[in-house]
């Protein structure tokens, strides 16, 4: 079964486009991280699922922080290291994933190249996708 986009739903697009754009990066400078929402409902019963396929430049560190629901991430291309608390540093590749659990505070540093990747959100109806936590 496909996961159909709700259109309905894309008005809040917006809203968390602008969230992800507002993503500081090292010492505060804003990236150029280029976030494509490419489908939105809320499913299941309580919650908003996202799904967005984001470039992140090259030598861009994506500051730490956390999510009121799981993601997951697929790596298209590119690569660099996964950073989620209680676990170790990881090397992520195209072909890897990786998923954060709710709460969990994690970030990422992008290595020499353009990384792409496919992230999925399952976030309580409501919340703000992410918060950026401050050191």
């Amino acid at each position: 079964m496909a996961l159909a986009i709700n259109r309905a739903a894309l008005g809040g697009a917006l809203t968390l486009l602008a969230l992800f754009a507002s993503t500081p990066a090292i010492a505060d400078k804003p990236t150029a991280v280029a976030r494509t929402l490419l489908a939105k409902m809320d499913y299941p019963e309580g919650y908003t699922t996202s799904v967005l396929r984001i470039e992140i430049p090259a030598n861009v560190q994506i500051p730490v922080h956390q999510h009121p629901g799981i993601e997951s991430v697929y790596v298209l291309e590119g690569g660099g290291t996964s950073l989620i608390e209680g676990q170790p540093d990881e090397e992520v590749k195209p072909g890897m994933t990786t998923i954060v659990p709710p709460k969990t505070p994690h970030g990422f540093k992008n290595g020499p190249h353009k990384t792409v990747v496919v992230s999925t959100f399952v976030v309580e109806k409501g919340k703000p996708v992410m918060e950026v936590l401050k050191k």
